[in-house]
């Protein structure tokens, strides 16, 4: 059997849990910091999800570890929550310049029908975007929402073979 490991990373607060939910059949273990979710794709392929809290001065995980067979990140903010977006900034802006797995930046809506683009957001301080980030639009509620975001992950992946 082979499994592919996705970490989800999100502020404090259940939005790792509600996606990773969405996803897998259901969650193995949980608590406030981290979760773990298994997704069964056939007889020989499953993907783990593991979720992780971070604050915004999170300095404490060694990231190294966590990192060694990863083949990408999602990290979930609360679109209409700034501080959510400056919670996760710090630790998104380490694995862009020290990883090389693909990184979806997942800012979670309610409705994808009104969604306005603060300035903030693409301003100086903004969020770094390049061939291995992709930033996202989702409702993580929602289980076809949420598979698109690891379909994502395996076309960056698909992409940077060839």
């Amino acid at each position: 059997m082979r499994i592919g490991e996705v970490a989800v990373f999100s502020p404090p607060g259940n939005e790792k849990e509600i996606f990773i939910k969405s996803i897998c059949d259901s969650i193995e273990s949980a608590n406030e910091k981290i979760c773990f979710g298994r997704f069964q794709i056939n007889e020989e392929l499953s993907l783990h999800l593991y979720g992780i809290s971070v604050d915004k001065d999170e300095t404490s995980i060694s990231w190294d570890m966590l990192s060694s067979k990863i083949l990408g990140y999602v990290f979930i903010f609360r679109w209409k929550d700034d501080n959510s977006l400056d919670t996760i900034k710090d630790v998104l802006d380490y694995f862009a310049e020290n990883y090389t797995a693909p990184i979806i930046v997942l800012a979670s809506v309610d409705d994808k029908s009104d969604i306005p683009l603060p300035e903030k957001f693409y301003g100086p301080g903004g969020l770094s975007i390049d061939r291995n980030i992709r930033f996202h639009f989702c409702q993580i509620t929602d289980p076809v929402s949420s598979k698109k975001i690891v379909v994502n992950i395996i076309d960056i992946l698909l992409e940077n073979m060839q």
